[in-house]
């Protein structure tokens, strides 16, 4: 059933708007510790994204983890979206679907401040927890909405990268 899911759109184009692969992997195992939901990993055919989310699914290596990048049409992935117990995913068009229909969402935003994008709707945004550095990078929000951000910070991506989520914080999300 749909419902016993937790859906993944990890892959975004831009290494500034990306969750760090060991992130994910991290997350990904306090879910599989934490319930008993099935995760499915979900995004386009592009090349790169087929292959960053099979890496994900190796370094997890977990018969509770389904990969059908390239594999779901977007009317599929937007049911999958909408009847999932949760969504997960970086600032992406599949987060903004998410934002429309998802029963709860989690949304990790790099360059820019989520306030800009997420839905002005209150009965919508209650569905939606934003994560940022905020508090963690001097230079955020560096994405100015027209051009890539030229980050200064490399080497750390400080602005995509995030303290763990705690256990209590992922049986919210979860219940």
């Amino acid at each position: 059933s749909y419902s016993d899911i937790i859906l993944i759109a990890p892959y975004v184009n831009w290494e500034e708007r990306q969750l760090p692969q060991s992130n994910l992997v991290t997350l990904i195992n306090q879910l599989l510790e934490l319930s008993t939901y099935k995760i499915i990993l979900v995004g386009s055919s592009n090349p790169m994204e087929v292959k960053f989310n099979k890496q994900i699914e190796v370094l997890v290596s977990n018969s509770r983890v389904e990969n059908q990048t390239g594999l779901t049409s977007l009317m599929d992935m937007t049911k999958l979206i909408n009847n999932a117990k949760l969504f997960i995913g970086n600032d992406s068009g599949l987060s903004h679907i998410a934002y429309l229909g998802a029963r709860k969402s989690l949304v990790f935003f790099g360059s820019v401040c989520f306030e800009d994008r997420i839905p002005l709707n209150s009965k919508l945004e209650k569905n939606i927890t934003c994560v940022d550095s905020r508090e963690r990078c001097d230079l955020f929000p560096c994405y100015d909405g027209l051009s890539k951000p030229n980050c200064m910070n490399r080497d750390k991506f400080s602005c995509i990268s995030y303290a763990e989520i705690s256990n209590e914080k992922i049986k919210e999300f979860l219940n």
